[in-house]
Parts: structure tokens; sequence; C-alpha cells
């Protein structure tokens, strides 16, 4: 494992318990309600949040799709996703920890793909990027 991904680790281990405060902007929910509303989402989609973090966007898109996928390379982060989504009665979330740049699902997996506030922590934005793309359905 590379340096930076470690670094990432530690750094979000030690932030993943006050991440969801109302103080942090992350989790705003007129930010995340506005992305909702522009996602345009069908009951049947199956969602990836690609560095999920807390996963506040895939909970946020929850109740609007059939399933979200969140994932994310440090486990702190997804364990206070996954506590959050238990306080509220969703689900349709699976969480898994791992690195973008290398995912485990198979091409065209996915109805939407989403990341925000991600790219930055990305060893190789290219590879991470490519993943992306790959595990999402092409248009036709």
């Amino acid at each position: 494992m590379n340096e930076n991904i470690e670094k990432i680790r530690e750094s979000f281990t030690l932030q993943a318990k006050n991440f969801e405060s109302s103080s942090m902007n992350f989790s705003k929910k007129e930010y995340l309600d506005y992305t909702v509303k522009c996602m345009n989402l069908n009951p049947n989609d199956e969602v990836l949040e690609a560095a999920a973090g807390t996963c506040a966007c895939g909970r946020s898109i929850a109740p609007f799709v059939k399933s979200v996928t969140c994932y994310d390379a440090t486990k702190a982060m997804l364990d206070v996703g996954r506590r959050e989504a238990a306080n509220c009665n969703l689900n349709n979330i699976n969480f898994i920890e791992g690195l973008v740049e290398d995912m485990p699902f198979k091409k065209g997996e996915f109805d939407i793909v989403i990341s925000r506030l991600a790219f930055h922590h990305f060893s190789n934005i290219e590879s991470a990027f490519k993943e992306m793309a790959r595990v999402v359905k092409e248009n036709g």
C-alpha cells in the first residue's frame, strides 16, 4: 500500500467521529438535497458512491433508488456511515472498504457513480476516474 493512502486512512480515522457534526460543511442538508434533486434518480437505480467517507451523499440518495454501495478506503468513515444509515432505517446501503483506483466491481455494474470532494486524495487521479467510468453502465 502506498504512503499516501496510509496517511489518508490515518487522518480520516481521526476525523471520522466528528465528520457528521452539523458544523462540518460536508453534510449540509441543503447541499445534499440539491444534489439529489439534480440527479434525476430512478427507483431501480443501483448507485455507487466512490470515496464515500461517511456516505452522506449515499444516505441522501438511498430513499430514492434500489441500492447504494458506499466504497471508501477508511473503515472508520464507513463505520460512521453504517451507524448513521441504521439510525435512519436505510437498509439498501452496502458499505465496502477499498481503493477507488482498483475497485472489485464488474464493468457496467452501476447505473450511477458519484464522488464528491475526493479527487485530491487519489494517488492516481486518472486510474480512479477510469475505474469509475468502467463500473458505470454505458448510455445506450
